[in-house]
């Protein structure tokens, strides 16, 4: 009898109808079984999205490059006048490409905080495995890494923040209404850049293994 099949039928008067037949439920075991391989399934599915976002994450820092060069070209062959219009305009694409990346890197913690954190759990779980038994990677990671860095999160935002100021200080008898427009809204965005880093690091934090120099390689 299949599960789910639907039947049509009389009754005493003739009218047709429908009927659902019922399977009998599944029995522990069964169950638990079946949850399991929705689990890995909600794995595999989580990797494949994370290869796609590395894909996606060298092409936007392979286009970084290529902005810049071209920025640096516009600015040597333009007009005194035009330089600055043509820097702070170049400086706001370099950040919406950064802004991608980090939306990029993002969604990849996200994906491997809740692997670590709740996927890991509910395999362990539905297929009586000790959690420490498999997904192994974070733990080799714990004991071949010396510590985390977390400050390496802050480079770029902090290298943005004193080219910013370089800028500036270069064209502060030159500025226009314009370029100040130009120079907040580049401001701005390193900003949101700070904010967004601050939430990585505290996402990253929640599945990285190696606290302090922790040698134990504990979970």
């Amino acid at each position: 009898m299949e599960e789910g099949k639907t039947e049509k039928g009389k009754d005493q008067e003739g009218t047709t109808h429908d009927s659902v037949l019922v399977s009998s439920p599944l029995s522990d075991e069964a169950f638990s079984d079946r949850l399991f391989r929705l689990h890995l399934a909600e794995y595999e599915a989580l990797m494949n999205r994370c290869n796609y976002f590395i894909m996606l994450h060298l092409g936007a820092l392979g286009l970084a490059p290529t902005v810049l060069v071209f920025v640096i070209q516009q600015v040597l062959t333009a007009k005194t006048e035009w330089q600055g219009y043509i820097i702070w305009l170049g400086a706001l694409a370099l950040q919406a490409i950064l802004q991608v990346w980090v939306t990029l890197i993002e969604d990849q913690y996200n994906a491997v905080a809740y692997i670590e954190r709740d996927l890991r759990q509910a395999i362990a779980k539905t297929g009586h495995i000790p959690p420490d038994h498999f997904w192994r990677y974070e733990k080799f990671l714990d004991l071949t890494r010396m510590r985390e860095s977390w400050w390496g999160e802050y480079l770029a935002p902090v290298l943005l923040t004193l080219l910013l100021a370089v800028g500036v200080y270069w064209r502060q008898q030159m500025i226009t209404v314009v370029e100040l427009g130009l120079i907040i809204s580049n401001g701005l965005l390193i900003a949101v850049l700070y904010v967004r880093t601050y939430l990585r690091v505290k996402v990253r934090k929640s599945f990285a293994r190696n606290e302090g120099n922790r040698g134990d390689g504990s979970l």
